[in-house]
């Protein structure tokens, strides 16, 4: 049954949507949702400062001025990660450059089931941030004790062994579905994330900046599936980065994800005009803006689509930078980074230096999914195909597993002599790379970064600092390996488990 699945994929595709996004209606008198948004439980003592400890606040941190914050934007992405998913997102990335030269960076939260953990690789060494989404994306609500923890757990492990993530740079975990209950919470604190992400806000009643839960959660009525009050949820150094659900024009509550809700209805220009709508509002008061993506979403409706919804993100990312100076596009880990130490908005090229990917015609070829050497092909013969059954195939710099990793299993034994070596947990200091097959960071050489003029806006890439994707199957105009023949037709089942 699978195979014939997997072998229709294409034919099946518009008939399945990824995870549905919330439609909230307008607040109805009477109704709790008219209520306050703060928690009169909460209370959060002037001894908590950062870094280590931050209050919900819905104030800029560091005191500073509106006029002196810069608005950050922060692009995250759920769900397996695959070829024909990330490579129409890359477009978005590349279509422009961060006022320090560097391309854009998003947060993607990976479900390792029917992941490529090559393109793991590949995003983290292009300066992405990697998260985790489980193994299976369950609704951890539903799930035994046991089987929540190994959800959660596994998929850390996965992503650091075969993605190539050190230990100290996976730090964030999203929910699927965002469903979540305290349950679920004490077992992502337990399993020692940095931050969660899966609570949605409204940016109007609810204008919270990211913080610590050292002393729980702020909003009212809960976020939360049968949860205690928020002080009953109280997670020490534990941040939470909300998700600010979208707006329409007239200011009601749309979407908390995938802006698009209807693409059969051509609402591409309804779309535009609401996420400017809902930036603009959060523009105001510097509120960290986000759009939050299934990135099977860019694709589930055909090319045609796929081309509308690409060109969408891309007229919003150039509408921001021509309109607003002071716009980053940033991490998750980067924006709690700046909100532990504030700085600025004319201090940001030094607080967020630019580090290219390490491409030279000088350098040696490591498995990092870079051209290392740029000689048109991403990792060339270093690479590694797992065909693990019949179904699953993958690539990975890590080593082939024997079975298809999973919650008793994430990291099963490796094929053959297992001379791959797993990435530390310590990430490789002054900007080295961690080659693999050498088990040693190395020093590469990296392109000299061109910083856009100032005084310019919706600045193009150069060419040299990012993955400039045109299409599938490139990177910086660079082919990837041929050995790879991870199946665009697992597409499907990544949707399906959306």
């Amino acid at each position: 049954m699978l195979a014939r699945i997997l072998s229709t994929a294409f034919v099946l595709l518009p008939l399945v949507t990824a995870q549905t996004p919330i439609n909230i209606p307008a607040p109805v008198e009477g109704d709790p949702a008219t209520q306050p948004a703060n928690d009169p439980t909460y209370a959060c003592p002037a001894t908590c400062v950062p870094p280590a400890c931050v209050c919900a606040s819905t104030k800029i941190p560091g005191g500073l001025s509106v006029e002196q914050t810069p608005m950050f934007v922060t692009l995250t992405a759920d769900d397996a990660i695959q070829d024909p998913t990330y490579e129409p997102f890359s477009q978005v990335l590349n279509s422009t450059v961060n006022p320090n030269g560097c391309n854009l960076p998003f947060t993607y939260f990976v479900s390792t089931a029917w992941t490529n953990f090559w393109l793991i690789t590949r995003a983290y060494n292009l300066g992405h941030e990697i998260g985790a989404h489980t193994i299976n994306h369950p609704d951890l609500t539903t799930v035994s004790a046991t089987v929540r923890d190994q959800e959660i757990q596994g998929s850390a492990q996965a992503v650091m062994t075969y993605g190539g993530i050190p230990k100290s740079d996976l730090a964030g975990f999203r929910h699927p579905f965002l469903a979540f209950n305290k349950d679920s919470f004490d077992s992502v604190a337990k399993a020692g994330f940095k931050y969660d992400s899966s609570v949605t806000l409204d940016p109007l009643t609810q204008p919270y900046w990211p913080h610590t839960l050292d002393y729980g959660f702020a909003y009212y009525p809960q976020p939360c599936i049968k949860c205690p009050s928020g002080p009953s949820m109280q997670y020490k150094g534990m941040w939470e980065i909300p998700m600010y659900n979208l707006l329409t024009n007239d200011s009601k509550l749309w979407s908390s994800m995938d802006p698009i809700i209807n693409p059969q209805l051509n609402d591409y220009d309804v779309a535009l005009s609401n996420i400017k709508a809902t930036f603009q509002v959060h523009y105001k008061t510097k509120l960290p803006f986000g759009l939050y993506q299934h990135l099977a979403q860019l694709v589930a409706w055909g090319p045609e689509v796929e081309v509308k919804k690409v060109q969408l993100l891309k007229d919003f990312v150039a509408w921001t930078q021509k309109e607003f100076k002071d716009v980053w596009y940033v991490t998750n880990q980067q924006l709690i980074s700046w909100i532990q130490k504030p700085v600025p908005a004319d201090q940001m090229r030094t607080f967020l230096p630019c580090r290219p990917p390490a491409v030279d015609k000088a350098n040696k070829e490591i498995c990092d999914g870079i051209d290392n050497d740029g000689d048109g092909i991403i990792d060339n013969g270093v690479v590694e195909t797992c065909q693990v059954t019949e179904e699953v195939s993958f690539q990975s710099c890590y080593g082939c597993p024997t079975l298809v990793p999973n919650i008793t299993q994430p990291v099963p034994p490796q094929k053959g002599n297992a001379t791959r070596k797993p990435a530390p947990d310590a990430a490789c200091p002054n900007a080295g790379t961690w080659d693999p097959i050498a088990g040693a960071c190395i020093t590469l050489t990296r392109p000299q970064v061109k910083i856009p003029d100032s005084n310019a806006s919706g600045s193009k890439p150069s060419g040299t600092n990012g993955d400039q994707s045109k299409g599938s199957g490139t990177v910086a105009g660079a082919k990837v390996a041929k050995t790879s023949v991870f199946g665009a037709t697992l597409l499907l089942v990544a949707v399906l488990s959306a």
